[in-house]
C-alpha cells in the first residue's frame, strides 16, 4: 500500500499549485518547447495530481496509482485535454 496521509495529501496539493515545465538552469531542463505545450502538459500533470488527491482511503494499493497514472495518460490522447483554459496567466 502507498501512503495516502495528510503529509503526502499536503505535498501533492503544492506539487499541484506549482507552475510546471518551465526552465530550470540549475537542474540544465530547457523547459518546454512553448507556452501551449507547456500548459497542456502541465494540465495532464496536476489532473493526475487531482486523482491522487482525491484517492479514497488513507492509502491505495501500487496497481490502483499505477493504474489512476494510465487513466490519465489515456486521456491526454483524447480531446479531453484539448480545451484549455488560459484564464489561469
Amino acid at each position: 500500500m502507498l501512503s495516502n496521509g495528510n503529509e503526502v495529501i499536503n505535498s501533492l496539493h503544492k506539487l499541484k499549485a506549482q507552475k510546471k515545465f518551465i526552465e530550470d538552469l540549475v537542474q540544465l531542463y530547457p523547459g518546454s518547447t512553448d507556452e501551449i505545450t507547456r500548459i497542456k502538459s502541465e494540465k495532464i500533470i496536476n489532473n493526475f495530481l487531482a486523482k491522487l488527491i482525491d484517492a479514497s482511503g488513507s492509502q491505495i494499493s501500487e496497481s490502483e496509482f499505477w493504474a489512476i497514472l494510465e487513466v490519465t495518460a489515456r486521456l491526454s490522447k483524447t480531446r479531453a485535454f484539448g480545451d484549455i483554459q488560459f484564464t489561469s496567466f
